[in-house]
């Protein structure tokens, strides 16, 4: 493909291709490779069955990969600061790709770790059905959201870490949550059986929902400001402690 090409089947002219935060779509079978020399700020590759791989001299912040089967690496030295992948045979993220706003992995079953320089993400930072992922690196910052969500093999979390948002870990394998971890929002455990233990003096800032866990018992002094969700579990006595902003279910 030239850069003509990747115009016409983006839908875009030349000068709109190198406009600041443009982001283009590329879809179909005529999308088999990319030019050389390729600059803009986001690719938005979607159904794209023939491309087998991208360029090495590519330049690109923003990343989003969907349903294409048979592109399984990506460039060395891609530098991005946003990266989703879909239903994705990607194997290794690269060490450059600091991903520092946010990263969005879902059915990627071949990726087992993230860049070890990914320790701040601006927005989210979401993983889904990545049975091959194991840990997190020494995360310190997440300004939104910070998912490990069903099919994710991660189960613990970095000490020290700050989320902004909430924790969403339904059907996770997630063992437990370090005292040292601040949560903004809410935390979400539903249906994580490896989960059996929250921190003394928990402080949860929206809801708590350990429904479907084999939690047995409340930490001392636990403070939620939301509603609190025990159904099936456990957990058969509720601490004279325990200070519930909403509703217990």
């Amino acid at each position: 493909m030239t850069i003509e090409d990747v115009c016409r089947i983006a839908g875009v002219t030349i000068d709109e291709l190198g406009e600041e935060n443009r982001v283009i779509s590329l879809t179909g079978e005529d999308v088999d490779t990319l030019p050389q020399g390729l600059c803009v700020y986001g690719l938005d590759l979607k159904g794209c069955p023939n491309l087998m791989s991208l360029p090495e001299d590519l330049q690109i912040r923003y990343l989003s990969v969907l349903d294409c089967p048979n592109l399984t690496s990506l460039p060395q030295h891609l530098e991005l600061d946003y990266l989703y992948l879909y239903n994705s045979d990607i194997k290794d993220i690269p060490e450059t790709s600091l991903c520092n706003c946010e990263i969005v992995l879902i059915g990627c079953h071949n990726i087992e770790k993230l860049p070890s320089g990914c320790v701040e993400f601006k927005y989210d930072c979401y993983l889904e059905d990545c049975p091959k992922l194991k840990e997190l690196p020494m995360i310190k910052h997440i300004g939104g959201r910070l998912g490990i969500a069903q099919g994710t093999g991660i189960e613990n979390l970095p000490e020290n870490l700050r989320i902004d948002g909430e924790l969403w870990a339904v059907v996770s394998h997630l063992k437990s949550i370090p005292k040292s971890v601040y949560i903004g929002g809410d935390i979400c455990l539903a249906g994580s059986r490896n989960f059996k233990q929250l921190p003394e003096d928990l402080i949860v800032n929206g809801e708590l929902d350990i429904s479907g866990t084999f939690m047995e018992k409340l930490p001392d002094n636990l403070v939620i400001n939301g509603d609190l969700n025990i159904q099936d579990t456990n957990v058969r006595l509720i601490p004279s402690s325990l200070k519930v902003g909403g509703n217990i279910i």
